[in-house]
């Protein structure tokens, strides 16, 4: 019996302490994979010897994606091209995959994650006049937005999403972080579209 005692002791204590390291176990390899998919969108957008490097899974996942840059946030990274629940995990995700930059409402969404900076974390620190660019790797233009106006919404609310009368950005994240009982809605006009620049 007192064995017995000791076995379940030990098994509650292991569950304790797995459960205790899980969020951080998720939360490196999370920033692995982000890390990883970052570097892997720069390879991409550079010279094209280097895109044969990446491997058969980045390039499937970085498929038509984007890039998104806020530099008042310090949030540069990439938007994949659809929003699955494995995507949101390790990126910003479009709302519609055949939305392009330029065109009608662009509505990217993802998590605000509870590590600063990563993802939409900082999301409604963004404040009106701040710019955002978009940077699509398939031709290298370079769209840039300007947020006009930010707030927040029910989930059930998906105005947000209908068609805008000039090409616009709208960012979803979730809010309050603990809760994510709203979203948090950051919409933006285009203003210009031009070529890369020669590196």
């Amino acid at each position: 019996m007192k064995v017995m005692r000791w076995l379940i002791a030990l098994v509650l204590l292991a569950g304790g302490v797995g459960l205790y390291l899980y969020p951080s176990y998720h939360h490196a390899t999370q920033g692995a994979e982000i890390d990883e998919l970052a570097l892997a969108m720069q390879a991409l957008e550079s010279s094209e010897e280097r895109v044969p490097s990446l491997n058969p899974k980045q390039r499937a996942k970085l498929e038509g994606a984007i890039r998104l840059d806020i530099p008042s946030i310090g949030l540069s990274g990439p938007v994949l091209e659809t929003t699955t629940a494995e995507n949101l995990d390790v990126a910003l995700t479009k709302v519609a995959p055949t939305m392009r930059p330029g065109e009608g409402n662009l509505a990217i969404a993802g998590h605000r994650s509870f590590v600063p900076g990563r993802l939409f974390n900082r999301l409604p620190d963004v404040e009106p006049g701040d710019v955002v660019t978009i940077t699509d790797p398939a031709d290298g233009t370079i769209y840039r937005y300007v947020v006009e106006e930010e707030w927040v919404v029910k989930p059930e609310d998906v105005s947000v999403l209908e068609p805008t009368e000039t090409p616009s950005l709208t960012l979803i994240t979730c809010t309050p972080i603990e809760t994510a009982e709203n979203r948090h809605i950051v919409r933006a006009t285009l203003v210009d579209a031009s070529a890369k620049e020669a590196r």
